[in-house]
């Protein structure tokens, strides 16, 4: 009896030491913890969030809401380092929608006053205020929408995958060219995965994988239409790859970024730079390789248009356009291939069997 109690005292001495080591070791996380968070400064904690409401919009969209909001304050007779807090304070619904009017007298196309509207409302929206946007904005903005809807850029031309297939072969007419090896690997691959410029751009090594057959896949870690990065795998036909794999094989780019600058000189010569072609750099190759074949009027969203073209062509439905081009709606590609869409329509089918 005596050994028992003895037993059970010494069990319950020992529970009792584990727990108090249990909260030392406890109290000691949450002192490292205060610590860690006192080190932490109000500076810090506000520029980080400065770089979280930045990423929420896309780089082309902040550059774009900035030009803007530039010229909207100059409109307002508002100097730039005063900052949009002024902007705010002066606009009202009559003055923005006053500049709706300029913008409409001037020729501009009603997406431009509507991008000034987005960007002025997003900043508001920053500042918990309200959009200085009301009725008479609204109202100027259907105006000018009905009267001048023939404004703009239009439709960017199509690059067919015929076509894109006749500039890549003139691209390579010259094999001696390590220029002409990376043009033909970087329009191939945007025509197969139907790429955004800023797309190919950011695209790194690490991102494209062969498979068995030949063929290849790649990994797009964010877009346009997917901002926090959830990534999209992409088909690339076996030629595609093909020429991806001579460009990273004669040029030795192992890591890093995919598609790089080169210099002028054949393959001995030339010298690969360490850093990615720029969408500007990117919209140059595809113009000039473009022109080179006779096909003008060319973007950086030509590939897109045409693969579109393509898919309405082989009978691809609008579906298949949407998830393949990676629009948040069909919209866009049925917009795309309108003509060649409209040789499937009810008229076509039924009463010409097409």
């Amino acid at each position: 009896m005596i050994k028992q109690n003895l037993r059970e005292e010494l069990l319950l001495s020992e529970t009792i030491e584990k727990g108090m080591k249990g909260e030392e070791n406890l109290s000691a996380q949450v002192t490292v913890f205060h610590k860690n968070a006192e080190i932490v400064s109000d500076a810090e904690i506000e520029q980080s969030l400065k770089n979280l409401v930045s990423e929420s919009l896309s780089e082309n969209t902040i550059k774009t809401y900035r030009g803007a909001l530039r010229r909207l304050g100059a409109f307002m007779d508002i100097e730039e380092k005063a900052g949009v807090d002024l902007l705010l304070r002066k606009l009202d619904d009559s003055s923005l929608a006053r500049y709706v009017a300029v913008l409409e007298t001037k020729g501009k196309a009603p997406a431009t006053a509507q991008m000034t509207i987005a960007a002025i409302s997003y900043i508001a929206k920053l500042r918990a205020e309200k959009s200085p946007a009301g009725r008479l904005t609204d109202a100027a903005m259907r105006g000018f929408r009905r009267r001048c809807s023939d404004r703009g850029r239009g439709q960017a031309r199509g690059i067919t995958w015929t076509q894109s297939e006749k500039i890549v072969a003139s691209v390579l007419n010259n094999p001696d060219s390590l220029t002409g090896i990376r043009d033909a690997a970087l329009i191939s691959l945007m025509s197969d995965a139907m790429l955004r410029i800023s797309e190919a751009a950011s695209l790194l090594v690490s991102d494209i994988v062969e498979e068995a057959d030949g063929s290849g896949r790649i990994n797009i870690r964010r877009s346009k239409t997917d901002q926090e990065g959830r990534g999209t795998v992409l088909y690339l036909g076996y030629p595609t790859m093909a020429r991806i794999r001579t460009w990273m094989e004669i040029s030795k780019v192992k890591s890093g970024a995919l598609f790089r600058r080169v210099s002028r000189g054949n393959l001995k010569t030339s010298c690969v730079g360490e850093t990615s072609l720029s969408p500007l750099s990117i919209r140059r190759i595809l113009k000039t390789r473009a022109e080179e074949v006779g096909i003008d009027g060319v973007s950086g969203h030509s590939l897109r248009v045409g693969a579109a073209q393509s898919m309405a062509v082989g009978g691809a439905t609008l579906v298949d356009m949407q998830i393949a081009g990676r629009w948040k709606s069909a919209q866009m590609p049925a917009r795309y291939a309108r003509y060649q869409l409209a040789e499937r329509n009810a008229v076509a089918r039924l009463r010409y069997g097409r």
